[in-house]
């Protein structure tokens, strides 16, 4: 079997660690804080920002702040390697400590580490090197003192039959946005999935994505490409170009982006460039997939990249807006909420709009006439679900929206304004 290697962008001395070893700490700098256990039970304490895939062969950026003490990568290997991760420092007097997780199979937990580093060879950054089975791994990057913020890089190489292929990066380039599509049943689903999965991990970060793009997540990289084409794709360009920021203008075109991580569902991901109504919304799938995409401006516009050509839903663009400001009200703490009402209730003694906007639609859905006794409940996410008698189905609403409807488990968009 053909060997890869990956090599690593800067020369390092490597040091090999035995699984579960540790290098000796500088007794001079104190004690490491919120040092992650050796057997695994408080890791998930501590709530690290996923940041995706570990790509080899260039630089992982990530940014030690109140809100992000600690980073997540993950990679996979399909047989054996030998790995070298090595941490850069950018920041001052920052001190990072590094911890390497591994599992067999996606159905287990990460458990204890199988190797830590904090100096590697009496230096500030970190550095672990093994040779390593098939199977998935995480590593975690932190700082040595909670109090320390700034940020790093980590570098990967990796060498034999079992690496990751090498992600394919040109900073003069941009990934094109595939071509637009109906809002069809198929749309519904996955933007369901995606929107009323909670919200597990959130980033931004500023960056100009002609000169540094490569150094970020392969999924990050998509996402400011996809910005980037979008005004070009659309003929929007000339709203750049009144700000004097253009794809063409290399040296000033700055993007925010802000990533919200929706579990294992997919993404909502809003990038803006600082100026007026430039604003855009994406929702792509687990696979990176854009499914939508919402220009926010006095006119907005929406984007549909999901249809496969079935049955058409109705959608538009306060419909997809209204929506993706609901999905950042799912809960992940599944605390249960119930009640019961009587179809033909004025909104004015409704205790809750959105359970009125429920129960007029199923009210009309199933022929219900007035007085009629409904139990409703919702777990902390989207969805409400009505019931009555033997009669039962879901709802995805807002305070004056009915969103979607989901009966035997199908979904429909319907994007019934109330008002």
């Amino acid at each position: 079997m053909k060997n890869w290697k990956l090599a690593l962008l800067f020369a390092a001395m490597p040091l090999a660690f035995a699984p579960g070893c540790d290098d000796a700490a500088d007794a001079d700098k104190g004690v490491e804080e919120e040092a992650l256990s050796a057997d695994g039970k408080e890791d998930s304490f501590f709530r690290p920002t996923e940041r995706g895939a570990l790509a080899f062969a260039v630089p992982n950026a990530g940014t030690f702040s109140a809100d992000a003490r600690f980073h997540a990568w993950q990679f996979e290997l399909t047989d054996d390697a030998k790995v070298t991760l090595t941490t850069a420092i950018n920041t001052a007097n920052l001190d990072t400590v590094m911890y390497l997780y591994t599992r067999e199979d996606s159905n287990q937990s990460w458990g204890r580490y199988i190797a830590k580093n904090d100096d590697h060879q009496g230096n500030i950054w970190s550095q672990i090197e093994d040779n390593l089975d098939k199977g998935e791994y995480r590593v975690i990057v932190k700082a040595f003192k909670k109090a320390m913020t700034g940020s790093f890089t980590i570098n990967g190489v990796c060498d034999g039959p079992g690496c990751p292929t090498a992600v394919d990066c040109d900073a003069d380039k941009v990934a094109e946005i595939p071509g637009e599509t109906d809002f069809d049943a198929a749309c519904t689903a996955k933007v369901l999935a995606v929107l009323e999965t909670p919200v597990t991990n959130s980033n931004s970060r500023t960056f100009t994505p002609f000169q540094d793009k490569c150094s970020f997540p392969a999924n990050e990289i998509l996402f400011g490409d996809h910005y980037a084409s979008y005004w070009s794709d659309y003929g929007y360009g000339d709203l750049l170009d009144t700000y004097g920021w253009t794809v063409d203008d290399k040296e000033d075109f700055e993007i925010y982006l802000s990533v919200h991580q929706h579990g294992d569902a997919g993404f909502t991901v809003h990038s803006d460039v600082g100026a007026d109504e430039d604003g855009l919304t994406f929702i792509y799938d687990a696979d990176l997939n854009p499914l939508t995409a919402y220009w926010h401006n006095q006119s907005p516009i929406a984007n549909v990249f999901c249809g496969e050509g079935g049955e058409e839903h109705k959608m538009h663009e306060d419909c997809l807006s209204q929506l993706m400001w609901l999905a950042e009200e799912v809960k992940a703490d599944g605390n249960r909420e119930s009640g019961t009402v009587e179809t033909g209730l004025s909104i004015n003694d409704a205790d809750d709009l959105r359970v009125f906007a429920a129960l007029e639609q199923f009210a009309a859905d199933h022929n219900l006439g007035d007085g009629e006794e409904v139990t409703w409940s919702r777990n902390g996410g989207l969805r409400l679900t009505l019931e009555a008698g033997s009669l039962s189905t879901d709802y995805v609403v807002g305070d004056n929206y009915v969103f979607m409807v989901i009966q035997d488990g199908k979904a429909e968009t319907i994007c019934k304004n109330l008002e």
